[in-house]
């Protein structure tokens, strides 16, 4: 279990994302994160790129924490985690699972992530996100590109 925190430990974030799918679910998480912090809201993986996206572009940073439905149409939350990981290897995020998954688990460790089960407590939610904001994230290993291999033999048809 997480370290509750004082949800007034939220006040330091200044804009959080929310991705989920599920409305209801959605406007909750908004509606208690939104009493600290600028919350951003989306119903897929892309819009959430593409709200990133803008912020950068308009001379924004990057928001402070991410709050990702694992799974969410069009993109799913690993593969917002993974994009994001890309752009910054230390914003805080949070996976949301109604599926007690052993690789997610394994990948949100390996990318610096925590996950909440779902159904959880709202309050579970913000001991989270503050417990993943306390410290950044592990190094992530850095892989080594290979170069791509010649083909000797000749392709005929």
């Amino acid at each position: 279990m997480f370290a509750r925190g004082s949800r007034t430990d939220l006040s330091r974030l200044s804009h959080v994302v929310v991705a989920e799918h599920d409305p209801q679910l959605r406007e909750a998480m908004v509606a208690l994160l939104s009493e600290h912090c600028v919350v951003i809201e989306a119903s897929d993986g892309a819009e959430v790129l593409e709200k990133t996206a803008d912020m950068l572009l308009g001379g924004e940073r990057i928001p402070d924490a991410f709050v990702l439905d694992v799974r969410m149409p069009v993109l799913s939350g690993l593969h917002v985690m993974c994009a994001v990981r890309g752009c910054d290897r230390y914003v805080p995020i949070v996976l949301t699972t109604s599926a007690d998954d052993l690789a997610t688990h394994s990948l949100a460790d390996q990318f610096g992530a925590v996950v909440v089960e779902k159904p959880f407590d709202v309050h579970a939610l913000c001991g989270a996100i503050i417990e993943v904001s306390k410290d950044p994230p592990p190094r992530l290993p850095m892989r080594v590109a290979r170069p791509p291999r010649r083909m000797d033999r000749s392709i005929t048809s």
